[in-house]
């Protein structure tokens, strides 16, 4: 689902570039904060890779959860 979310981030962004004023900040500060979210779910994902299944399924279950907030 992460790689789903790629190109519609990258849409978004290029959207927000015919953005001015208040909105566009706003919007920057918004795709800002989703890119370190995503940033820290790779980096999630890569650490349980590591660790093992029990965590895997854990980590699935709680980046599913997030997964469905970045699409909201």
């Amino acid at each position: 689902r992460l790689a789903e979310l790629e190109p519609r981030i990258d849409d978004l962004r290029q959207r927000v570039e015919a953005l001015s004023g208040k909105a566009r900040v706003e919007a920057d500060r918004l795709l800002d904060d989703l890119e370190v979210e995503r940033a820290s779910l790779r980096q999630r994902l890569e650490d349980l890779k590591q660790k093992g299944a029990a965590s895997w399924e854990r980590m699935v279950r709680e980046a599913q959860a997030e997964l469905d907030g970045m699409s909201k």
